[in-house]
């Protein structure tokens, strides 16, 4: 005992300088109060059976939070006590919350993410692509689930063009992991989708985790047919999402990846028939310009052919020296062929004249023959009569013979 008093500030420093040991402690508890103030801190409680603790997170840790939590969720909050001066109350000042017994789960899912990415199975040279337009889309999921209804009422808003397939699945629980698997491997049978869309709505690590699975991830890397992920919220990521081809935030987020705004192909679809359209137009006109420039020289002939009558009498201007050497050569080689025939002929009169100069007058030729086989007849009896007709014959053959050489 002691008779020394401290101030009510002295002992709330002692006290708090006390709780430096519990620099960072674990609670487990259910959360019986939550309000989020104005100024975007969180405080809320935490009791057991017995006992009910303050807790108080400020705005700087939510962001590291992952999933939502309300009053009933049993958490795991970890974090430092902390006696207020100003109140006297005792608050734990909490820096990470997670739903009791993450913890566990976490280390579970990061051992599983370290394996399979060991493996490739989140590669992302393996990933498919994801059709743009799809005619049948195939939703693996609860048809009770709040997710379905998310997905319907923004493909009916945005693609209804498309069609859907509902593969019902339990989303949570038991066994949900392997029905999951099944599901995608029916999906993959039928081969009736053009993508696939995983979701389901939020809720903590353990309500998620059949997705967290190995089953569930060597169905999502089998399957052919590409896969959205749309699991829980944005801040929630399972080893699904991972193996997936695409991941989306939200099962909203899930439906948008999937499918174009009809309304967007609509615009393309007219915008790509007016550049079509310009395209023909322009080459039109400028096939039309070509035939028109082509054509202009035809409609003057006479312009068209004085170009043609320019250039034909340059030619002949350059050729007209050898055109004259050639002409000139040409009348010297006729005169020369005139001379040559006329003298030809001359000299062929000539002979032809002399030749028949002796046959002109038959009985001048013939005179001094006669006159020799007359005075001989007496002795040698010669009938010159006969003699003679035959001579007149042959002379009239002859000269029938110089008429047509002559003609």
């Amino acid at each position: 005992m002691t008779d020394k008093a401290f101030s009510v500030t002295q002992f709330v420093d002692i006290v708090n300088l006390s709780f430096e040991q519990f620099e960072s402690v674990a609670v487990e508890g259910e959360i019986s109060t939550s309000t989020k103030a104005s100024s975007g801190h969180w405080y809320f409680s935490i009791k057991d059976e017995e006992a009910v603790l303050s807790c108080t997170m400020f705005r700087g840790k939510l962001y590291s939070v992952r999933g939502v939590f309300k009053v009933g969720d049993k958490v795991r909050v970890t974090g430092k006590p902390n006696l207020y001066p100003g109140s006297g109350k005792l608050t734990f000042i909490c820096s990470k919350i997670e739903a009791a017994g993450e913890g566990k789960l976490y280390e579970l899912f990061l051992r599983l993410k370290n394996e399979l990415t060991a493996l490739g199975w989140f590669d992302q040279s393996r990933k498919k692509a994801i059709p743009r337009v799809p005619r049948t889309i195939g939703i693996i999921t609860s048809r009770t689930g709040a997710a379905l209804q998310d997905v319907m009422n923004r493909l009916r808003a945005r693609a209804p063009y498309v069609r859907v397939l509902l593969y019902h699945t339990a989303v949570q629980g038991k066994g949900a992991e392997a029905e999951i698997a099944q599901r995608i491997n029916k999906a993959n049978q039928d081969n009736k989708a053009d993508v696939l869309l995983l979701v389901r709505g939020g809720g903590s690590l353990e309500d998620l985790w059949c997705f967290n699975e190995k089953i569930v991830a060597e169905a999502i890397v089998n399957s052919h047919i590409p896969i959205i992920s749309g699991i829980g919220h944005e801040t929630d990521t399972t080893i699904a999402d991972f193996a997936a081809d695409f991941r989306a935030p939200t099962p909203t987020g899930a439906a948008e990846a999937a499918a174009e705004k009809q309304s967007v192909l609509f615009w393309e679809i007219d915008s790509a028939w007016v550049l079509l359209h310009r395209s023909f137009e322009n080459q039109f006109n400028r096939a039309l310009q070509d035939v028109e420039n082509e054509s202009r020289p035809f409609e003057n002939p006479q312009a068209f052919l004085e170009t043609f009558r320019h250039r034909l009498s340059a030619v002949s201007h350059l050729q007209r020296p050898v055109l004259g050497y050639y002409r000139q050569n040409l009348n010297s080689l006729k005169s020369r062929l005139q001379l040559d025939m006329q003298n030809f002929l001359s000299s062929s009169l000539e002979r032809e004249k002399f030749a028949a100069r002796y046959f002109i007058s038959p009985s001048r030729f013939i005179e001094p023959y006669e006159r020799r086989l007359q005075a001989a007849s007496p002795i040698l009896r010669l009938d010159t009569a006969a003699m003679r007709s035959r001579i007149d014959l042959i002379f009239s053959s002859i000269n029938t013979a110089q008429s047509a050489c002559l003609r």
